[in-house]
């Protein structure tokens, strides 16, 4: 849990995070607009916000409704390109949190490698002499 807590400690992770939080309610909201004159629309707002989520996270790859209207495509397509763009933000936030704390552990160890084998070559040396 620490680990994880500190993760969203991270500036752009909390940002990204809020950015979906809203882009998944707007998308929820506008569908319903954009769509409700259409017979085979969602009609209730939590299967807006799963097609929402859906459409942002997984890049539109759902079953749950496909807009007719050019406006409703329209938004899809924007809600996929900007999921793109925010998962991106989010996995490579994460990734470079993870690979910077091994890093640093990697790099004390392997100060100390070399530390140690460095005053084993100098005492050699000094033996030689």
């Amino acid at each position: 849990m620490h680990t994880l807590s500190e993760i969203f400690d991270v500036k752009m992770m909390k940002r990204t995070f809020f950015i979906s939080i809203i882009l998944i309610i707007f998308g929820a909201f506008a569908i319903n607009y954009i769509e409700f004159n259409n017979s085979y629309s969602i009609t209730e707002i939590h299967k807006s916000i799963w097609w929402s989520f859906n459409a942002l996270v997984t890049g539109g790859f759902t079953d749950i409704y496909n807009p007719n209207s050019v406006l409703g495509m329209l938004l899809t397509s924007l809600l996929v390109l900007i999921g793109m763009i925010l998962i991106s933000v989010f996995t490579a936030t994460l990734t470079s949190i993870m690979v910077g704390d091994n890093s640093v552990e990697s790099a004390g160890s392997l100060k100390l490698y070399l530390e140690k084998r460095i005053n084993n070559i100098e005492k050699k040396l000094d033996n030689l002499i």
